[in-house]
């Protein structure tokens, strides 16, 4: 979201591509981007899946996967979230985002 500091009111949105949602922003003073945790889907509870055991204490549900060498499994067993974080289908990493360009720039792929 972009958001006018002045009125508190959101008068953007830019989507992640292929991300199910971000969480963990953090903004750079240095280079004016914004640093976003991209949050996906995977498959769990199955032999095959990205993870066997679903983890955290939920059960899976049903999920579409839209990355990683499960992409495009649509209302298969799985999780999101931070529970995909470090499995199979986490390969975008973290969205770099251009405040002065409204642009995405990059991802980064880390070792959880």
């Amino acid at each position: 979201f972009k958001l006018d500091l002045s009125t508190k009111k959101v008068i953007d949105k830019f989507d992640l591509p292929l991300a199910y949602g971000g969480v963990d922003a953090a903004y750079s003073r240095v280079n004016k981007h914004i640093y976003v945790r991209s949050d996906v889907c995977c498959t769990c509870g199955f032999e095959g899946a990205d993870a066997l055991v679903c983890p955290g204490r939920y059960t899976a549900e049903l999920v579409n996967v839209t990355t990683g060498n499960q992409a495009g499994q649509n209302n298969v067993l799985g999780a999101c979230f931070w529970r995909c974080h470090g499995y199979g289908a986490d390969t975008l990493g973290v969205y770099e985002f251009d405040t002065t360009t409204d642009t995405i720039v990059g991802s980064h792929l880390m070792k959880e």
